[in-house]
């Protein structure tokens, strides 16, 4: 993803945080969407890659 990208989406994650009073980053996105693979039964490996 280019620098432009990274920056429009930490800003509008910043812009609905602040809206709705909850931090949320990239990062948290990023590691919910693993947990909910984990939990739905996928294999790690994969979810790695």
């Amino acid at each position: 993803m280019c620098r432009v990208q990274k920056d429009l989406v930490r800003c509008r994650l910043s812009g609905t945080g602040k809206r709705t009073g909850v931090k949320i980053t990239a990062h948290m996105l990023r590691y919910t969407f693993a947990t909910q693979l984990v939990n739905a039964g996928c294999d790690v490996t994969t979810i790695q890659q």
